[in-house]
């Protein structure tokens, strides 16, 4: 059903595209874990990040409500959530600097579970590479 709902951005409706993102932000809210992994598992929040990137009018309503959902799970962060958007849409994503502070919320909410070891053991951040924070 989730992948249903996420394949009805073909239709290239505004209206119905908002409809979608507020979809999976009640179903990130709800905190079951079933849907967080399904999501994760099947990548249907790529759908959401597809119509971040894709909406040529930074300041219409479907990008505050994506904004709205990325500024949701920064204060009510999910480890598994936000290890899987932080390692798969880094590059894509939270580079956008008009809304740095947004992604360095939500980047410092999920920091934690983002974090690895280099070769040598040394604690390292997938954003150490990132200049723009």
């Amino acid at each position: 059903m989730l992948e249903t709902i996420a394949n009805l951005t073909r239709f290239n409706s505004k209206l119905l595209s908002i409809l979608i993102v507020k979809f999976f932000k009640a179903v990130v809210k709800v905190k079951d874990e079933a849907f967080i992994m399904y999501l994760i598992k099947k990548n249907i929040l790529k759908t959401v990040i597809d119509l971040f990137l894709d909406n040529p009018n930074k300041g219409n309503m479907l990008h505050s409500i994506i904004l709205e959902l990325f500024d949701f799970m920064s204060k009510e962060p999910n480890k598994k959530l936000g290890t899987h958007l932080l390692t798969n849409y880094s590059e894509t994503v939270f580079k956008n600097q008009k809304y740095e502070k947004m992604f360095k919320n939500f980047v410092d909410a999920h920091e934690d579970t983002a974090n690895y070891r280099n070769n040598s053991g040394k604690k390292m951040s997938i954003f150490d590479n990132m200049n723009y924070f």
